[in-house]
C-alpha cells in the first residue's frame, strides 16, 4: 500500500517485491486524498473490510515495512491462537534486533525484565503451555484470523484512543481492547517455565536494528535470553 500514484515509483516498488506464483499473489494499492502520510497506515482497514466478506480469506496481517516474518512465526501464531482463544487472548510476537556490541539478540521494545512473580501469566494444563504478558507489548504488526479481524474493524477509529501516535495505533490494534481481567494486554507470549525462555518462534527481526545500534536508545539492549526472571 502506498500513497504514490506515480507509475515510475510503483514500478520501483515492484522491483523489490517477491515474485508472484500460483500460490502467492500481491498487488500495489495506491491510496490518495489522505491528510498526512501517517494516516496511510490506516488505509488498509477499508481494504480488509472488503475482502473479509470473501470467506476464502482466512487471515489478515498488517506489518511495518522493516520486519522479517518467517513460516515459523506463522505456525507459532496459528498453533497458540487455538489454545488461547477460550481465554480471550491471542499469541504475541516480539521484535528483536542483533546487538553487534553485545553479540546477542536483544529486545527492540521490551526494556525491562519480565518478572514472573508479578507479571500476568496463564498456564494451560492441556499441553502444559505457559504464557506471560510483556511489560511493553508493542509488536509492530498484527496477525488476525477472521474473528479477530472483525472485532478489530469495529473497535475504533484513526484518532481515538490517542495514547500513542497514529501509525503506532494502527498495529497495536486490539492490544488494549477487551483485555480479560487480570491481564495487561490481549497479546501474550509463550515461554518455557523450565528454562525461563521465550518461544523463539515468537521472535520477529526488526531488520534495521535501529535501537541496538544506537547507544542512546533504551531498546535493543536487553538480551532475549535474560528477559525472563
Amino acid at each position: 500500500m502506498t500513497n504514490t500514484s506515480d507509475p515510475a515509483e510503483a514500478r520501483a516498488i515492484e522491483t523489490v517485491a517477491p515474485s508472484r506464483t500460483d500460490q502467492f499473489y500481491w498487488e500495489i494499492v495506491s491510496v490518495s486524498n489522505i491528510a498526512h502520510g501517517w494516516v496511510l497506515t490506516w488505509a488498509h482497514k477499508a481494504i480488509f473490510k472488503n475482502i473479509i466478506e470473501n470467506p476464502s480469506y482466512t487471515h489478515f496481517m498488517y506489518t511495518e515495512d522493516d520486519l522479517a516474518l518467517t513460516a515459523h512465526n506463522f505456525r507459532y501464531w496459528l498453533f497458540h491462537r487455538e489454545i488461547l482463544k477460550p481465554y480471550g487472548l491471542y499469541p504475541s510476537f516480539i521484535r528483536v534486533e542483533w546487538n553487534g556490541t553485545a553479540k546477542a539478540w536483544t529486545c527492540s521494545d521490551v526494556v525491562q525484565h519480565i518478572d514472573l512473580e508479578v507479571s500476568p501469566k496463564l498456564f494451560v494444563p492441556d499441553g502444559a503451555h505457559h504464557y506471560v504478558n510483556a511489560p511493553q507489548p508493542y509488536q509492530g504488526l498484527y496477525l488476525y484470523d477472521r474473528e479477530l479481524m472483525l472485532e478489530h474493524y469495529n473497535a475504533f477509529g484513526v484518532f481515538e484512543p490517542d495514547y500513542v501516535g497514529v501509525p503506532e495505533r494502527a498495529n497495536l490494534a486490539l492490544t488494549f481492547e477487551n483485555v480479560p481481567k487480570g491481564f495487561t494486554s490481549r497479546n501474550i507470549l509463550n515461554y518455557s517455565d523450565k528454562y525461563k525462555l521465550l518461544n523463539y518462534d515468537s521472535f520477529v527481526h526488526h531488520l534495521p536494528n535501529t535501537f541496538a545500534d544506537n547507544p542512546e536508545a533504551q531498546g535493543g539492549k536487553l538480551s532475549v535470553v535474560e528477559l525472563i526472571r
